[in-house]
């Protein structure tokens, strides 16, 4: 669990220092006159070199997302090829790091869960011992790239896991603290995902949580019915993958220049949000033509809302690799 966690944790600082560092590149170091020209270019750059690296170097061996950590489970007793121990970094370090529009989690995961297997392989442990570790690496990694442990853990258990029992939880304790201490000292602060509360916990707000998990979880059942329709709708089309590519690279540079925050991960428009720097945020997108006021703030985060399922779907599934967890 040590090991798996130790190593799981590196590639995810590695991943976040990698995708932080093309942004940092293309944002400050890069000048474009117009900062529309920066929106059309690099999203839409990202999901085909992405794209172009996959039919290159990886022949075309582009399965990823949590699908593939349980095909191997189920299909091919948790053995994972050792190519995607580092694959999955390389590929969604340029699809996210150039502006797609999705998440590091499932990469990141799929990246540990490979550790985890190889390792395991590696001193011919059997398929329950396998399997458990699978499970340490995809913890340790979510863990150690969002500055969440329990959130690891969590996702193993529920997704990952079936019929465990307590021994089972010591060594994907012990990976998620080896792989989230590891990410707090080599991290900065501007990498990880971090922030405080302002307010102590007050009892009174009790409903308003209850209201506010009613609202997200009818939210996530939305994220996912527009992905659904949006895989279905692509695989649809005759494309070959490059010309998949770049149609999707061009929605998604499209909603970049109407919407900036679709640009990348989006924690800096959290981070941003949670600091109530609400103008950080807008002063890029046509909305910055409009006094900002309170109902300018609410039309744009609905319609931020809404629209996200689109970009990340169409970062995703047009060839681009990320995540949606």
């Amino acid at each position: 669990g040590i090991l798996v966690g130790l190593t799981a944790g590196l590639a995810g600082v590695l991943l976040k220092t990698i995708v932080h560092n093309i942004h940092y590149f293309i944002t400050q170091k890069l000048y474009f006159e117009y900062q529309i020209l920066f929106y059309i270019i690099f999203p839409f750059a990202g999901i085909v070199l992405t794209t172009m690296i996959v039919l290159a170097i990886f022949k075309g061996q582009d399965r990823k997302g949590i699908g593939a950590i349980l095909y191997e489970i189920a299909k091919n007793s948790s053995i994972v090829a050792s190519v995607k121990m580092y694959s999955q970094i390389i590929q969604s370090a340029v699809t996210v790091g150039l502006g797609g529009s999705a998440g590091l989690e499932s990469p990141i995961a799929v990246t540990g869960a490979a550790i985890g297997s190889n390792y395991a392989q590696t001193y011919q442990l059997t398929y329950k011992e396998r399997t458990l570790l699978l499970a340490a690496g995809a913890t340790a990694g979510v863990a150690s790239a969002f500055n969440a442990p329990i959130a690891g853990i969590m996702f193993a258990f529920e997704i990952l896991l079936t019929g465990v029992v307590f021994t089972d939880f010591i060594p994907l304790v012990v990976a998620a603290v080896c792989g989230s201490l590891l990410s707090r000292i080599l991290l900065q602060e501007d990498v990880l995902f971090r922030f405080y509360t302002r307010d102590s916990f007050n009892y009174l707000n009790t409903p308003y949580y209850f209201i506010l998990g009613i609202i997200t979880g009818l939210y996530a059942r939305y994220f996912l019915f527009i992905s659904q329709k949006v895989e279905h709708f692509i695989n649809s089309r005759n494309f070959s993958k490059i010309k998949k590519a770049m149609f999707g690279g061009a929605v998604l540079s499209i909603l970049c220049v109407l919407f900036p925050p679709f640009f990348g991960e989006g924690y800096d428009t959290v981070k941003a949000l949670t600091g109530g720097n609400i103008n950080s945020i807008m002063e890029n997108s046509f909305f910055r033509y409009f006094e900002i006021r309170e109902w300018t703030i609410i039309i744009f985060l609905i319609f931020l809302c809404l629209l996200k399922a689109f970009a990340t779907s169409f970062t995703i599934f047009s060839g681009g690799n990320g995540g949606n967890f």
